[in-house]
């Protein structure tokens, strides 16, 4: 029977961090996370509130948002030039929008700067300026009598980054939004063993294997298409992205050992001089090094996920048709999770387990 990669074998490939995933950005490697990261993987809630007609709109009239936060924050129709927060309905709609927008904006006024706000015509486009789920609140318009304006709530925030081809390297270790699997797989080698100590005793003639630790390696070979696999293995580190166990620094490493939590939720690049089991989360005990494969066979009949992985190598092939490959080498020394689900081998590391 024929397996075929991509369709009846798939590769999923994330951190062991169930916030960050590993970018690269200008030819940098870097972390993203919900607050954090390169283009494309931000997810900041947005909202709309479209001025129908001004002439409707009265002193006192109110446009309500809140913040990422949780904190409320009023912006009322009334004299622009003269209160803070206020916003003026004169002239047309879209000026009247253009109003709206231009006190939103302002650092000093109520809200400070937790939204970002632009217009188009009549309808002003507001963003949080903090992304994740509690970004996705509530628009509430205080407009008496007949309506002048309308609003779509705050939508799109997420806590996790998002997958960007050509950029994400690994996706952070959480199932939601689903995983992206690694495109244009040509081979997969998964070599999974353990590493022996010989033992001998006294008058016996039969030396003993006494087993030490496990010992798995992944090799992962695709068709090359960009320069992430070589960033992230040679580096450099975007700049005060890396970590040097007590401060954040511009390496010339890349990302072979995963990422670390330097401080609540600000994630660095591990520099791997930190040892593993003490690459926790900051304030919790899960354990952030290295990367985790999931193998997924036909029919998801059965899921290999490979935990604590490293990059050991990093090859390119050059063939004479001129069809370029490059292999990804990782290795673990911990134990090979075995499920039929992804969510039954996603458990978190801990110490013990490194």
């Amino acid at each position: 029977m024929a397996y075929y990669l991509g369709r009846d074998v798939k590769v999923y490939l994330t951190t062991e961090s169930a916030e960050c995933q590993v970018d690269v950005s200008a030819n940098t490697v870097t972390t993203s996370d919900a607050d954090e990261g390169v283009s494309g993987a931000l997810d900041f809630a947005t909202a709309t509130i479209t001025i129908t007609d001004f002439t409707e709109l009265n002193a006192g009239d109110k446009v309500n948002l809140v913040a990422t936060d949780g904190t409320n924050y009023d912006f009322t129709n009334g004299d622009q030039s003269s209160v803070s927060g206020t916003w003026e309905s004169t002239t047309s709609n879209n000026a009247t929008a253009t109003n709206l927008m231009n006190v939103i904006n302002t650092s000093s006024g109520p809200s400070g700067t937790r939204f970002t706000a632009t217009v188009s015509s009549a309808v002003v486009t507001v963003t949080q300026a903090t992304a994740g789920t509690a970004g996705n609140t509530t628009v509430t318009l205080t407009d008496g009598g007949t309506a002048g304006m309308t609003k779509t709530n705050f939508t799109g925030g997420d806590d996790d980054p998002d997958f960007v081809a050509g950029q994400t390297f690994a996706e952070n270790l959480d199932l939601s939004p689903s995983l992206t699997r690694i495109k244009d797989l040509t081979g997969v080698d998964l070599s999974i063993g353990v590493t022996d100590e010989d033992i001998t005793f006294m008058s016996s003639k039969t030396v003993l294997k006494a087993e030490i630790k496990k010992e798995t390696t992944i090799s992962l070979t695709r068709k090359k298409s960009d320069n992430v696999w070589d960033v992230v293995y040679n580096g450099p580190t975007a700049a005060s992205k890396g970590w040097t166990g007590s401060a954040a620094e511009t390496g010339d490493y890349g990302a072979r050992w995963g990422v670390i939590e330097g401080a609540a939720d600000t994630w660095y690049i591990n520099n791997g001089l930190v040892a593993p089991k003490n690459v926790t989360d900051f304030g919790g005990t899960g354990v952030s090094f290295g990367y985790r494969v999931f193998i997924e066979l036909k029919g998801s009949t059965e899921i290999i996920a490979i935990p604590g992985c490293q990059l050991t190598g990093h090859t390119i092939a050059l063939n004479a048709d001129g069809t370029t490959e490059e292999t990804c080498e990782l290795i673990s020394h911990v134990t090979p999770l075995i499920g039929s689900t992804l969510g039954a081998v996603d458990t978190r590391l801990l110490a013990a387990d490194m």
